[in-house]
């Protein structure tokens, strides 16, 4: 879908270790995330059809949304938020065929509405989640129930050091106690740091 610029790896990662220097809190990692964890996040979405809804959470420079452009059937949506506006900049450059948003991924449901979007089918989180206060961490776990379909998929990772610290315990005891389904793929090592990739479903 669309025939976006290829993202270039050194300058990305330049741009987004700037980025994580500047707003360590918004941004939460130090590099972008790499293809290999990419793959595995996005999964497939070949059943998509006219009209189904992908969200992503945190493109940042585009490294899932790369994956996603290169996998999204014609007729399906795609919605970005993004919170960093020198990322929204560069990526509605990147892929000008999609929507991007700058907010927060808890006001997911009022932009699905503002865009006349139905509920996502699949919903990608390229946020670390473990790096966020406890009330961020609610408020996206409420905003993406509510706005994740019957029959979708809500897909983010987790670094595996990260895994076992309490943030981390948080946020998947959060995510236990609106969601019934769960699995755990991964880890990915050929990623820096590697991670887990975890899927909640209604």
């Amino acid at each position: 879908m669309g025939d976006p610029e290829r993202p270039r790896p050194i300058r990305d990662s330049v741009r987004f270790l700037g980025s994580f220097v500047r707003r360590p809190a918004r941004i939460g990692a130090v590099m972008p995330s790499s293809r290999f964890l990419a793959d595995l996040l996005v999964g497939d979405l070949e059943t998509l059809g006219d009209g189904d809804v992908v969200v992503e959470y945190g493109p940042g420079t585009g490294p899932m949304t790369r994956v996603i452009a290169d996998r999204l059937p014609e007729g399906a949506e795609y919605l970005g938020i993004e919170i960093d506006d020198k990322f929204v900049n560069l990526l509605r450059n990147r892929f000008p065929r999609f929507r991007f948003v700058q907010g927060s991924a808890a006001d997911v449901s009022e932009w699905l509405e503002r865009f006349e979007l139905g509920d996502a089918k699949r919903i990608i989180s390229g946020i670390p989640f473990a790096s966020l206060p406890a009330e961020v961490q609610t408020g996206i776990a409420d905003g993406t129930k509510d706005a994740l379909a019957a029959d979708g998929e809500f897909r983010t990772f987790q670094y595996a050091h990260a895994y076992p610290l309490a943030t981390a315990r948080r946020f998947r005891s959060t995510m236990d106690v609106r969601f019934a389904h769960f699995e755990r793929l991964g880890p990915v090592y050929r990623n820096v740091p590697p991670a887990y990739v975890l899927v909640y479903r209604h």
